[in-house]
């Protein structure tokens, strides 16, 4: 009998390089081509956890350059599949965290010193009471529950902003369900609204804020890991799965599209075309 878990279920290990001082000096310089290249989404989507996917695509770059991972993407034909997003990975990696560091520190520092207490008081409580009931009534329905479990992990007056809007759309979609709660109110959902309306008007005035830069890096890795790299990895690793699972989702948290039946959002890219499937590879 094997005296080892290792020695019954695959194990692949790969080694991580650590984040150095002059990789992140330099970081800025490769980000921006990638930016220009790639960030082309112009909604706004609710903040992804940058540290998570920061470590997604970090050790993902690790796997895919280490020996037997090289390897095994070097047998994709170039004219179907662009090495560079595998470099692009251990930078939007790395750009993720200083991103997510800024993003708490503006939290911190700028937004919780410029909104006003009442409005806050008054935000949060509507926010609290309203998650009380969708969470007490929704229990059963797996889609709205995974957006209430995104929703309760919020944090911050951004997050405060998107987690009211959030809170009226799933208020409308399921009144008749809800309306007959003690705690539900009829003007619930416009109240989250109106009030998402006035912290986002508070927020407009604070200069230099790091959002933006969520919004562009986020659309980025969509397009090079989400659309690119994890779909070939799922083709080129389907047989090994102990490689497959350096390349998960980076959804995780933000529901299933409404009226969809995949776990992923689509591309929003109108000019985008399904990929070809590479050329079978060789067993190895």
């Amino acid at each position: 009998m094997p005296a080892i878990a290792a020695e019954l279920i695959p194990v692949t290990r790969i080694v991580v390089a650590p984040i150095t001082e002059e990789e992140r000096a330099n970081n800025l310089a490769a980000l921006m081509p990638l930016l220009d290249r790639h960030a082309t989404d112009a909604e706004r989507v609710p903040r992804p956890n940058l540290a998570d996917i920061s470590d997604t695509l970090i050790k993902a770059h690790a796997h895919a350059t280490s020996p037997a991972g090289a390897a095994r993407w070097a047998l994709l034909a170039p004219e179907l599949f662009d090495t560079r997003s595998i470099e692009a990975l251990r930078v939007f990696g790395v750009a993720a965290r200083a991103v997510a560091a800024a993003l708490a520190s503006n939290d911190d520092q700028e937004s919780r010193a410029k909104l006003p207490v009442d409005l806050v008081q008054r935000a949060t409580a509507l926010k609290a009471r309203v998650q009380r009931y969708l969470e007490y009534h929704l229990d059963d329905q797996p889609v709205a529950k995974r957006e209430l479990d995104g929703i309760r992990v919020g944090t911050g007056y951004l997050d405060l902003e998107s987690d009211l809007r959030r809170l009226a759309v799933l208020i409308a979609n399921h009144t008749a369900l809800v309306s007959g709660d003690r705690g539900f109110g009829a003007t619930d959902a416009a109240d989250c609204t109106r009030l998402a309306d006035a912290i986002a008007a508070e927020l407009s005035a604070t200069p230099a804020s790091p959002t933006p830069w969520v919004d562009r890096l986020w659309s980025a890795i969509r397009r090079v890991y989400a659309d690119e790299v994890r779909p070939a990895a799922e083709w080129l690793f389907r047989r090994t799965s102990s490689d497959l699972i350096f390349y998960p989702s980076i959804y995780a948290g933000f529901g299933r599209p409404r009226g969809g039946t995949s776990t992923e959002p689509a591309s929003t890219d109108p000019s985008a075309a399904p990929t070809p499937s590479p050329t079978e590879p060789s067993p190895s």
